[in-house]
């Protein structure tokens, strides 16, 4: 008797085993879904499964059939940006239901990169970001902000699904001191200068380098077909080719989003002779993936940092190669940093993250929203003649005039003859020009010039809209 109970058991299983409704974790209260567009949502039900889609915007249901993995799928129209929070139902025929609440419309941008966009708003060990306990105790007058971080992840194969629970925050006191400090203030900024929600997908992982951020037939092009992974629990798969990308960007690319902040780099030192390439290689997988045309990835330099020796310049190279970039990258700007940095501060994760999300800001207000009036322009090196006298003229693009403090003394620029030695220069601003007036004294017939070209050398000539110069050198020209 108890083996026919066995049997019975066994061929009825299927009719109470029914899957239930299972949506990613990318999709679920408190989203904030790209405003007047169409976009995707989606989950998993038994094979073959009608699905039914209620919104509470549209007129009528929607219906899908699961394929044969369970897998089903909604492109549903959006609304402009409206402040009121909407919901959607999701029933199939078993009559599993699950409800999404709490929902925006608004704009959605990823926040990408290593340690410095997802450095906390509460800072790391002994490395604080300045200003955070006023964003956390202002935090509870910015409901419309939203924030989903994926967790630490990695695979050799990509995957279809966010694995590490999570979920979509709204700003409060309460979460804020966990989100990226970057990916918070951008967010702030960009709500304040356009009215409509803001959503931010933040997917970064300290000490990653760029070739981790690309799908393994992208990263063989820089790495070779037949890269060797290392014992990874001796080195971190951060440092590795394609395995946190497989578990990060491949589960959000049916999400609709509006463009990509990165900031990222330090760990690519010593690679600047290819990292524009690496970094062009990227983002065209990533526009390619997402298949919304060229959306807008905005960066940030890396900031002055020692590395052992302030006067070296191989994060200088590093820098050079980042702003290269953006001439390979259609719709991509690079913010400058090289002005956030303090005397007593010789840290790699610089304490002013509100300038860096304010610039990225103000960078996506001017070329996508159309805020005419924010000058997001760096002043970068455009020329230089060498005169007779052995003073030396640069001239500069994007500023019409300089501002600078120091009782006017500039710091940050020298001047090297053909024995290729900088010392440090003098300037003078030819007034009502975008041009410089260099001369040294130790350097009577300068050949070169270059100005914050170093690890950690600081200028403070920026244009009269308090924009940093974009260090520069002519040694490469």
């Amino acid at each position: 008797m108890k083996r026919i109970y066995l049997i019975l058991i066994a061929l009825l299983a299927p009719l109470f085993c029914k899957a239930a409704i299972t949506l990613p974790y990318i999709v679920g209260d408190n989203m904030v879904l790209q405003q007047n567009t169409t976009v995707k949502v989606w989950g998993w039900a038994d094979s073959n499964a009608t699905v039914k889609c209620t919104a509470d915007w549209l007129k009528k249901p929607l219906k899908a059939v699961a394929d044969s993995t369970g897998y089903w799928e909604f492109s549903i129209q959006t609304l402009a940006a409206d402040h009121t929070p909407h919901s959607i139902v999701f029933k199939d025929n078993t009559k599993s239901e699950v409800t999404v609440s709490n929902i925006l419309f608004g704009e959605v941008w990823v926040a990408g990169g290593q340690s410095n966009m997802e450095m906390p708003m509460k800072g790391f060990w002994c490395q604080p970001v300045k200003g955070s306990d006023v964003a956390v105790a202002e935090a509870n007058r910015y409901p419309e902000l939203r924030m989903i971080t994926i967790r630490r992840d990695f695979d050799h194969q990509p995957q279809d699904r966010i694995r590490l629970e999570t979920h979509w925050q709204v700003a409060s006191s309460e979460t804020v001191a966990d989100w990226s400090a970057v990916g918070y203030y951008f967010a702030k900024f960009l709500q304040e200068g356009t009215g409509c929600p803001v959503g931010i997908i933040s997917a970064n992982w300290g000490g990653t380098k760029i070739e981790a951020w690309m799908p393994q037939d992208v990263a063989e092009r820089f790495v070779g077909s037949n890269y060797q992974f290392p014992d990874l629990t001796q080195t971190g798969p951060e440092h590795q080719p394609y395995l946190i990308y497989n578990c990060y960007i491949p589960p959000i690319i049916n999400y609709t989003i509006a463009g990509f902040i990165f900031y990222q780099g330090c760990s690519n030192l010593g690679q600047h002779g290819i990292y524009p390439q690496m970094m062009q290689a990227m983002v065209s997988c990533w526009r390619d993936l997402w298949g919304l045309g060229e959306l807008p990835f905005y960066y940030v330099e890396i900031a002055p940092y020692s590395y052992g020796n302030s006067s070296d310049t191989i994060a200088a190279l590093l820098r050079e190669a980042q702003f290269k970039a953006q001439s390979l990258i259609p719709n991509s700007y690079m913010i400058t940093t090289n002005d956030l940095y303090y005397d007593y501060e010789d840290g790699i994760h610089p304490v002013e993250k509100e300038k860096v999300g304010q610039r990225l800001a103000w960078c996506a207000l001017a070329r996508d929203y159309g805020h005419k009036g924010i000058n997001y322009r760096y002043p970068s090196y455009k020329s230089h003649e060498v005169l007779e006298n052995g003073h030396v003229i640069v001239e500069f693009n994007d500023v019409a005039d300089f501002a600078y403090y120091l009782n006017g003394k500039v710091n940050g620029f020298e001047l090297a003859g053909e024995d290729g030695v900088f010392h440090k220069a003098q300037f003078t601003h030819i007034w009502y020009e975008p041009k410089a007036d260099l001369y040294s004294e130790e350097v009577p017939h300068p050949v070169y010039v270059r100005y914050c070209f170093r690890n950690a050398l600081v200028g403070n000539l920026t244009s009269e809209r308090l924009m940093p110069v974009v260090p520069f050198r002519t040694d490469n020209l």
